[in-house]
């Protein structure tokens, strides 16, 4: 009797000469068991997905993992979402989902146009502004939260008011040169935004990642 080819492979990945998993010790160059099937499984189910003319998304792949490797060294051929981005999705509810898909249009139109023909910088901003979108719309309305927000910007624009109008009137004794008059008053009118910008990557950063490979 003549075993499927698949129930086969594991049976010799099984019987193999080899840990169970990498121990770190640097023994059998790094090679074990388990990362022998997690590279056929991976390489089946991108087949599958060739197969039906489909791309493979490793949803919420973990740090370290094959799928996530795999990934981080696949260049032009996978795109890379947060996980945090993939759990927003999940818990979004339809009708909310559905209007994110309508108000964002242009965004997932020219992410499911990306390619790997498609340069590098231009797979990362398609990336990023997906990623935007999705956490944007996925975002809780709170007075406590918009109050913080509001409180900090007036607290840090206060602060560069402060400096740019010692260093007009102290430091340089009224004689600053437009120029830098002009670059304090445009920092300080970019300070709420540049707060949100930072707010908005340390919340959808994690360690996990959704990866699409691209055919």
């Amino acid at each position: 009797m003549t075993l499927p080819k698949r129930s086969d492979a594991f049976l010799r990945i099984d019987s193999a000469d080899l840990p169970e998993a990498d121990n770190g010790s640097g023994s059998s160059d790094g090679c074990s068991k388990q990362m022998l099937r997690d590279w056929y499984q991976f390489v089946y189910q991108q087949s599958l997905a060739g197969l039906l003319g489909a791309n493979l998304v490793s949803v919420d792949a973990k740090e370290n993992s094959f799928a996530q490797l795999a990934g981080n060294h696949s260049g032009s051929a996978a795109l890379m979402l947060s996980g945090n981005i993939t759990r927003i999705l999940g818990e979004m509810p339809f009708v909310r989902f559905v209007t994110f898909c309508y108000d964002s249009r242009s965004t997932i139109r020219a992410w499911r146009e990306c390619s790997p023909k498609d340069s590098p910088r231009k797979q990362r901003i398609v990336t990023r502004n997906m990623a935007y979108s999705v956490e944007q719309a996925g975002q809780e309305k709170s007075l406590s939260d918009d109050r913080r927000s509001m409180l900090w910007g007036a607290v840090v624009a206060m602060v560069l008011a402060f400096i740019s109008a010692m260093t007009d009137n102290v430091w340089l004794n009224g004689n600053a040169p437009i120029g830098l008059i002009v670059a304090a008053a445009w920092v300080i009118s970019i300070v709420p935004d540049l707060i949100d910008m930072v707010s908005w990557l340390r919340e959808v950063r994690s360690s996990s990642k959704t990866v699409v490979y691209l055919q």
